[in-house]
């Protein structure tokens, strides 16, 4: 999440917010939740589970909806600032639904980024990555890369703490959230800290997406013009006489079926890797304003020095910022959607009541051409 600062309004952050937390946050939180649980149930089918690709989308899509989650609870007292219930939880709403959005938008990211390398090992080391693109390699990943990114979120979880503070004007005691005090010299932490998410969950993953996902669409546009250029040749060789064609038909069925299976597995490969840049690319573009963002509020602190429209400004800029991440954490289902075709016969099968399994495909047409 971007910078959190003291609340102190002013007009472009009021049209921001009312614009990407009153309006937009609504659409994403609805989209996400009920996009997010739908891709649950069907990656968490039988069929889906056996790749170490469903591994990494299945937790991502996990993160993905506990960050929405968190925007809500985090969103209600701007929501709903008039409601006295939500004053009354919001300390404990703080307390807990901030930290818990930073881990999980921590989390995905370094989840995307491992992705990308496994990717990376597939395609630039494949004897390699029999070893390490496997479903169980995978699941232990994910599970380090979750203790580590939850030790990176910790030291926030120690910042503040609830107190009870007793108000003669209504004769009640009320809860408040106020600094812990773990910290003794708290602006030299959040300094520290600042530059350490800035280092840590925004500098080295976002360049090393952009390397490693340049070089992917590299191997993506080498892979489709080498196919291409094989295809060309096939119609070449078939351009000659009839009794020649008829004297190699059978070594022409052998060779098929031999190039087919490994068109197929080549196929497969190029789907998962146009996935994968689809999601690394709609993540850059919804997490580099929320990291240029974070690094200028560890070199510039929004502090009470800052004047006040510069403070409206920078606020409002949060707003957007929090947005996009919103909207990447809520639209990730669609991109599977999009560029999945088992996912969408996964979710004909189940939902549409149509049988969509094709497993057999391959070999009926090999079959078929064989038997010609």
């Amino acid at each position: 999440m971007a910078s959190r600062t003291a609340e102190e309004v002013g007009p472009f952050t009021s049209l921001m917010r009312m614009l990407f937390k009153d309006i937009l946050m609504h659409i994403c939180i609805t989209l996400g939740v009920l996009g997010n649980i739908l891709t649950l149930i069907i990656l968490l089918q039988k069929k889906m589970r056996h790749t170490s690709t469903s591994q990494y989308l299945t937790f991502l899509t996990v993160f993905d909806l506990i960050y929405i989650i968190s925007c809500f609870f985090n969103n209600l007292e701007i929501m709903y600032s008039n409601n006295s219930l939500i004053e009354q939880i919001r300390p404990y709403i703080n307390l807990i639904f901030y930290p818990l959005g930073d881990f999980s938008a921590n989390t995905s990211a370094y989840l995307i980024l491992v992705f990308t390398i496994e990717r990376f090992i597939a395609v630039a080391y494949p004897l390699s990555s029999r070893f390490w693109c496997r479903p169980s390699r995978a699941r232990k990943i994910i599970l380090v890369t979750v203790i580590f990114t939850f030790l990176l979120t910790f030291p926030t979880l120690l910042e503040n703490k609830i107190a009870f503070i007793y108000d003669p004007n209504t004769n009640l005691t009320r809860a408040e959230l106020v600094d812990s005090g773990f910290y003794p010299n708290f602006d030299f932490y959040k300094l520290i800290y600042f530059w350490l998410i800035a280092i840590m969950v925004q500098f080295i993953p976002l360049t090393l997406l952009i390397i490693l996902n340049g070089f992917l669409m590299k191997y993506i546009h080498g892979s489709m013009k080498s196919k291409n250029v094989k295809l060309s040749n096939s119609f070449k060789s078939f351009s000659i006489d009839k009794p020649s064609v008829e004297l190699r038909v059978h070594r022409k069925s052998n060779l098929l079926v031999q190039n087919t299976f490994k068109n197929t597995s080549q196929s497969d490969q190029n789907k998962v890797t146009i996935l994968l840049i689809a999601t690394v690319l709609l993540f850059l573009v919804c997490q580099v304003p929320s990291a240029l963002l974070l690094i200028l509020e560890a070199i510039f602190p929004l502090d009470n020095d800052v004047s006040y429209v510069t403070k409206d400004i920078r606020l409002g800029l949060n707003n957007i910022a929090n947005g996009l991440t919103a909207i990447n954490a809520s639209v990730n289902f669609v991109l599977y959607s999009c560029f999945s075709d088992k996912f969408r016969q996964t979710f004909r099968s189940m939902f549409l009541n149509k049988n969509q399994n094709k497993e057999g495909t391959v070999y009926s047409k090999i079959k078929t051409v064989v038997s010609k």
